[in-house]
């Protein structure tokens, strides 16, 4: 059973990442694990920020400027749905770091549609009954 590590955790395990020869395969399974951890906990907390929320993104194949368009027209999309708040995150996919964003009180028929429109393999819906 794993437990989600605490700050200490974290920081030991930065100290002794530092230790090691970079590149290391060492090293590399100590940062991965301590990623893991940290997500883990953006988890946890986005579990705690209501009872209903959905988390996309737009981001997909294609340039920087390209997902950076994509992105945009997401946001208008949205706002045009009535969602005000919404609030960025940081995510990835497959290695690749992406603009996400978490909508409170977003209806999961919404947040589907989006989720299609943007050809997206997953998005995150919680309800009261969870995810």
């Amino acid at each position: 059973m794993s437990r989600v590590l605490t700050a200490q955790d974290q920081s030991s395990l930065i100290r002794l990442a530092s230790t090691l020869p970079k590149g290391s395969a060492e090293r590399r399974v100590l940062l991965a694990r301590l990623k893991t951890a940290l997500r883990l906990k953006q988890m946890e907390a986005l579990m705690s920020k209501g009872r209903k929320f959905g988390v996309l993104s737009a981001y997909g194949p294609g340039s920087k400027k390209q997902n950076q368009e994509r992105h945009g027209i997401l946001m208008g999309d949205l706002q045009r749905m009535g969602y005000r708040k919404i609030h960025p995150l940081k995510g990835s996919w497959d290695g690749v770091a992406e603009k996400s964003v978490m909508v409170p009180n977003m209806d999961f028929s919404d947040l589907v549609q989006l989720g299609k429109k943007f050809d997206q393999v997953s998005v995150i819906f919680k309800d009261p009954s969870g995810v």
